[in-house]
């Protein structure tokens, strides 16, 4: 018998420690290289995934659940990192292809670990441009980091949707609830978490939210509350429709967003808000903004490109067409923005405590990923 044939029959050693179990039994099912970076024996595991597929992901997740690791998104802030635990970090830097620019829509698919000098490169004589992140920063990075959208206008970030593995292993595709959203959810998971939010999104302080010049709670359930630049009667029926139905599971809730998304086309026509049907519909991708990496893995997603400003041409002019082009008054000074909220009722931090951990809650219940909610 040949030696390697042999050594298949033979019984596997058994590793010294369950954290040394646990990183051999994800080398051997993932494609993606396991490093161990663990500073001295007997300290809390550290080891690092370079993710080469999403099965990789599909297979850390398993095993994390199964023996109480950690498992740590691309842009979790270390400072929500519990020192006691054992982590598992993915590094998604392999996961960088870019699919082609779709030129009549300025549509792209992109995996999370590009970079957006790739992006500008790849975009370099198409006519289209995207204006957000450094080009050193990835998708992933810009994605976890907090941005300045205002409230209810998460749509000014670009992001159309996301293929994401939630924290029980499911694999769905988030996107706006609008008029072309037919595809389906995948799993009963998936639509009782969409139902959560959706009930979440109709608590009495969200409209305290909606308010404020700045969104001020750590996830962005206005996610599934956009609002137009203008707020026409026709969009505030709308959304209450909207906000009536979460009480009525997940059938009647894509319903309203139908309907929603269809009367606020109608006041699109008379030039009172943005263009695009998906504009002002419900996105749950949204969610995923600022969120530092606790909620869900995001593998790929689809960005909503600006129009290249032609040569000579004003690009501030250009840029009012398209509101992914400006993060709008967020930026405007902060004795604009204090004058602008002296009227709003403020929010307490408890509320906002409780509806971080709400939201955190419907995600991730057994608590595998990081939490930014104390």
């Amino acid at each position: 018998m040949k030696p390697g044939r042999r050594a298949f029959f033979l019984p596997r050693l058994a590793a010294a420690t369950p954290w040394a179990n646990f990183c051999q039994r994800l080398a051997r099912a993932a494609q993606g290289r396991v490093d161990d970076d663990t500073p001295a024996p007997g300290a809390p595991g550290r080891a690092r995934l370079r993710v080469a597929r999403d099965e990789d992901v599909f297979h850390a997740r398993a095993l994390c659940a199964e023996l109480g690791v950690m498992l740590v998104l691309p842009g979790a802030d270390p400072a929500l990192l519990p020192p006691d635990r054992h982590w598992l970090i993915l590094d998604v830097d392999a996961l960088n292809t870019l699919g082609p620019v779709d030129l009549a829509q300025g549509h792209i698919d992109i995996d999370v670990g590009c970079t957006f000098g790739m992006l500008r490169q790849a975009l370099a004589g198409t006519g289209w441009t995207w204006p957000h992140g450094d080009d050193g920063a990835t998708v992933a990075s810009w994605m976890a980091a907090p941005g300045p959208w205002r409230p209810g206008h998460c749509r000014d970030s670009g992001l159309r949707w996301a293929d994401v593995m939630l924290a029980g292993g499911e694999f769905e595709r988030l996107g706006p609830f609008g008029v072309d959203a037919t595809r389906p959810l995948r799993s009963a998971a998936s639509s009782r978490l969409i139902s959560s939010l959706f009930e979440l999104s109709g608590a009495s302080s969200m409209q305290t939210l909606l308010a404020q010049p700045t969104w001020l709670a750590a996830y962005r359930l206005d996610a599934l509350t956009p609002r137009s630049d203008e707020r026409p009667d026709d969009a505030v029926q709308a959304d209450d429709a909207l906000a009536g139905a979460a009480q009525q599971g997940i059938a009647a809730r894509e319903g309203a967003a139908l309907q929603g998304t269809a009367a606020r086309a109608g006041a699109d026509a008379q030039g009172r808000v943005a263009p695009g049907a998906d504009a002002l519909a419900p996105n749950p991708a949204h969610l995923l903004l600022g969120s530092r990496g606790t909620l869900a893995w995001t593998g790929r997603v689809q960005l909503q490109l600006l129009r290249d400003a032609p040569a000579g041409s004003d690009p501030s002019r250009s840029s009012k067409n398209h509101p992914a082009a400006s993060p709008g008054p967020a930026t405007t000074p902060a004795t604009a923005a204090t004058e602008a909220s002296a009227a709003i009722p403020p929010v307490r931090r408890h509320v906002l405590d409780d509806l971080d951990d709400m939201v955190k809650g419907c995600f991730d219940p057994l608590g595998l990923f990081p939490s930014q909610v104390v």
